[in-house]
């Protein structure tokens, strides 16, 4: 089962067609070295990510050179997002160890929008991010 699977079964079962989509939604993955960025601040993207192995952080760069740390990415967790509702990304994202995330073009996205699916993950973005 991948983690974003496990994860959004803690909320409630997935149906088999519904963990099809969500194993679909996986199925192109690539290795992220440790201290790289995935995502970075201020380009466009029109594609997602989800973490599937490995820890990531969520920053921006302050005015003073300073990295602020806004979050920690657990596996499971999508990263890009809500970049590409924005002209550009606003924060930056990197890997803290090596990592493997799946990445989908943000269209992909549409036929979940009437699902439990979608709802399940508007729910846990507005926890994480209000």
């Amino acid at each position: 089962m991948t983690p974003l699977a496990r994860r959004l079964r803690q909320c409630v079962d997935l149906t088999p067609a519904e963990n099809a989509v969500v194993e679909d939604l996986q199925a192109v993955t690539m290795q992220v070295r440790r201290n790289r960025e995935i995502v970075a601040e201020g380009r466009k993207y029109d594609e997602l990510f989800v973490l599937i192995e490995g820890f990531a952080i969520r920053y921006r760069i302050l005015r003073d050179g300073k990295r602020q740390v806004l979050s920690i990415v657990l596996p499971g967790d999508f990263i890009g997002f809500p970049g590409t509702f924005f002209e550009r990304a606003l924060y930056s994202i990197a890997s803290l160890t090596d990592a493997v995330v799946a990445r989908f073009p943000f269209v992909r996205l549409r036929g979940l929008f009437d699902t439990r699916i979608m709802r399940l993950w508007w729910t846990e973005f507005f926890t994480a991010y209000v």
